[in-house]
């Protein structure tokens, strides 16, 4: 789909808002697409609206999404899972910051 490929560079080249108009409107078009909401979810991450992106990850696999793509989705999910969590371990709070960071070092 020449529309979804357009989205795609747009997005690497770092037009991140005009992917995301792009895509959404492929959306309306295409809404049983799981490539489409996978590609919905990453932009909707790269532009930190991680509520948005969860959603959007949930339901391109939900659909069905293959392969490679459905790895990059769920490595999306762990990723906001854990942005989330650093995120909400105040700075004073070092013993959870270094259990953590020596949970993830494993």
């Amino acid at each position: 789909m020449k529309e979804l490929e357009a989205a795609i560079q747009l997005r690497e080249s770092g037009n991140f808002e005009e992917a995301r108009s792009l895509l959404l409107e492929l959306l309306e078009q295409h809404p049983l697409n799981p490539s489409i909401w996978y590609q919905c979810a990453w932009i909707h991450d790269v532009l930190e609206l991680e509520s948005e992106a969860v959603a959007y990850y949930k339901k391109s696999l939900e659909l069905g999404l293959k392969e490679e793509e459905r790895q990059g989705a769920f490595l999306g999910l762990g990723s906001l899972c854990e942005r989330t969590l650093i995120s909400s371990i105040t700075p004073t709070d070092t013993i959870a910051r270094e259990g953590y960071r020596q949970q993830m070092a494993r």
